[in-house]
């Protein structure tokens, strides 16, 4: 073992007070020679991550509320559900959310309606979702 530290993670509040756990963490040395890491930190699995400051559930609840209402409207509401977050974070928080898979078109539709100096807009009827506009 090398040695201990505090560590403090920011969790999810309980009746619009923040939570703080509060954990000893030992540090190790890697015994393996050609290890790139001369030390590491033990993690508690669904609890810490490593160089995380809140926990799992806690970035979970940030990147919702980014989603819902980013910049400074998610910084009140989380505010309100006793979240200490800015809104530059949220910001963070929804850009880090991995962009989800892109699937096949099933059915596709034309959206005809608009002017003739505008471009057509393909939609995916199933999901209407814009898949992308067609030049010409």
């Amino acid at each position: 073992m090398h040695s201990r530290y505090r560590r403090q993670l920011s969790d999810t509040a309980i009746g619009g007070h923040p939570v703080t756990i509060d954990i000893r963490v030992r540090r190790f040395f890697c015994d393996t020679t050609d290890c790139a890491a001369k030390t590491f930190a033990e993690q508690i699995p669904g609890l810490t991550q490593p160089w995380a400051r809140r926990t799992p559930v806690l970035g979970a609840v940030i990147s919702a509320i980014g989603l819902a209402g980013a910049g400074r409207a998610g910084a009140r509401l989380a505010s309100r559900l006793g979240i200490r977050v800015g809104r530059d974070t949220l910001l963070r928080a929804v850009r880090a959310i991995p962009d989800s898979k892109i699937r096949d078109v099933r059915v596709l539709g034309i959206d005809l309606s608009r002017p003739r100096n505008y471009p057509d807009t393909g939609i995916e009827a199933a999901a209407l979702m814009q898949v992308r506009s067609i030049s010409g």
